[in-house]
């Protein structure tokens, strides 16, 4: 795609995925998106054994890591305090009001108060976030976001000596320009849908706010949208409005990979958007959590108020921790208190699949987006390219004595002067208006594509894929002609994605070098890309 972020950081799809699990990083990056691993809650010893996993298995892919260095928290300047200065911030009402939630749910409560380690929140004081970047740094990471607040000078620093991007989270217009006056490369400006730490304005207002803020300012600063982006259309309509591609974070929360507990998965894929709610309750910022009993439980006036942070997280993590573990034991009590940070996306997240299927259907849902915002009644596949019509230069691709077919839903009659034409529309006249499939947008097609496919289909497989040496083109495929009925029983069960359909059957690969082959050209820069 043509994104100043898909050249800076090397990647083929500007959809940024923040996780704390690391194979949902790894499987976006091999995807073509960016992974990046969260470190709040990491020791420097444990981000090592993370990252080091990473490189051994994300195959030379571009990541980064985001961590939390806010510029308002409690004994901010402080470090290496003691167990007894720590314990002593915490009123013993806010331990007794977390003791009443769960004594109401039938968890005993007993053993749920340790005390608390010697400097507790350093990683989010300068001393401990530089023992973090020290690691972060030795690995070859493409980018460091933070994620509340200006990104501090020391690490603004630490970045550049290292060539690496400096990301930074932002809820608010003023936030933005403070970032950008901070020297940030990439803005993550997340409206309130989104989960975890989150401002008030709507992602939708927020962030033509901030590029109109930016404007001439701040050129060469990339933005990135975030809050309740869960699929590619929303992408591609943020990316309508300037933002230079999506960052996400709950999607990946119910994926295969994921490593949500999963009583709260369950919960997730079966919630509404109007099932998340904002409090600070659990960090002492506010962030966006699934409702619960809990959140309930909280919302109430007879609730303290809660602790600033990283306070508060001594007095919710420890029963969280232990909810989280009955209700994964089938505990009703601890199901019903049991919540985790999501953003008001999650009524959109109502199936678990892979990280790398949640990538590819971004890109397709984007694409379709894109073919819709770019209709003016002449089709993709009729603009030149090199001086010859797409649709003509992939056709020549294929061998003279193999029959063609163009599926096409308008301008039917030039279509024609080419090969045979069928529609899936249910009338006899074009349609001036309707999309119809996506159209055929990859001219740069190896001249020998098709007799590759061929030589690897044999009697005991269905067909044929092609594989770009990075990932599977279920658009490019051959099938044989007895797959008819099983694509009709598909279609009846209201299946309508390519490569969902093709997980059904066996398949061979037939194997490529050069990615860029099969490239689509979604702009009409895109169409200055050289032919073989």
């Amino acid at each position: 795609m043509n994104s100043k972020l898909c050249e800076s950081l090397d990647i083929e799809f500007p959809l940024f995925a923040f996780s704390h699990c690391r194979d949902v990083i790894v499987e976006v990056s091999k995807a073509g998106g960016f992974g990046v691993l969260g470190a709040a809650g990491h020791t420097p010893e444990s981000l090592e054994i993370e990252m080091n996993w990473i490189d051994e298995h994300i195959d030379g892919k571009s990541y980064g890591v985001d961590l939390i260095v806010p510029n308002s928290i409690d004994s901010k300047e402080s470090s290496n305090l003691s167990p007894e200065d720590i314990e002593a911030r915490i009123p013993p009402e806010h331990k007794a009001y977390v003791e009443s939630i769960l004594a109401q749910a039938g968890i005993d409560t007993r053993d749920l108060w340790q005390r608390p380690k010697a400097g507790y929140g350093d990683n989010m004081r300068e001393t401990g976030a530089n023992a973090i970047l020290d690691v972060a740094f030795s690995h070859p990471i493409k980018m460091i976001v933070n994620a509340l607040g200006v990104p501090p000078l020391f690490m603004m620093q630490r970045a550049k000596q290292a060539g690496v991007a400096v990301g930074a989270l932002t809820g608010a217009k003023e936030h933005a320009i403070k970032h950008c006056e901070s020297g940030v490369d990439v803005l993550i400006v997340s409206g309130t849908e989104a989960g975890g730490h989150c401002g008030e304005v709507s992602t939708l207002v927020l962030v033509p706010e901030v590029l109109d803020a930016i404007g001439d300012k701040f050129p060469d600063v990339a933005v990135l949208a975030a809050g309740g982006i869960v699929t590619g259309k929303q992408m591609a309509a943020c990316m309508a409005m300037g933002a230079h591609g999506a960052w996400c974070g709950s999607v990946w929360l119910t994926t295969s990979e994921a490593e949500t507990n999963p009583a709260v998965k369950e919960k997730m894929l079966s919630a509404n958007s109007r099932q998340t709610v904002r409090s600070k309750s659990r960090t002492g910022k506010y962030t966006r959590q699934l409702r619960s009993q809990w959140t309930d439980a909280w919302q109430s006036e007879d609730a303290p108020p809660p602790l600033p942070m990283p306070l508060q997280s001594l007095v919710s993590e420890p029963a969280l921790r232990k909810i989280d573990k009955l209700a994964e034991s089938g505990d009703a009590g601890a199901r019903n208190l049991a919540t985790y940070w999501v953003g008001q996306g999650v009524g959109l997240m109502n199936t678990s699949v892979s990280a790398r299927t949640v990538v590819y259907d971004f890109m397709e849902d984007y694409a379709a987006a894109v073919e819709r915002l770019g209709n003016t009644g002449q089709d993709k596949p009729l603009l030149p390219w090199h001086g010859v019509p797409m649709v003509q230069r992939i056709l020549t691709t294929v061998p003279a004595e193999m029959p063609k077919l163009i599926s096409a839903n308008r301008n039917l009659d030039t279509y024609r002067q080419w090969a045979p034409v069928v529609t899936d529309l249910p009338v006899t006249a074009e349609a001036e208006d309707y999309q119809g499939p996506l159209v055929g947008d990859t001219p740069a097609l190896p001249m020998n594509w098709c007799d590759v496919l061929m030589q690897s289909v044999d009697g005991h497989v269905d067909g044929a894929v092609v594989h770009d040496g990075e990932r599977q083109q279920h658009l490019h495929l051959l099938l044989k002609c007895d797959v008819e009925k099983d694509l009709e029983r598909f279609l009846a069960a209201g299946g309508y994605q390519v490569y969902k359909w093709l997980q059904t059957m066996q398949l061979s690969t037939a194997r490529f070098a050069d990615r860029m082959a099969f490239r689509n050209m979604n702009s009409p820069t895109d169409l200055d890309y050289p032919a073989a």
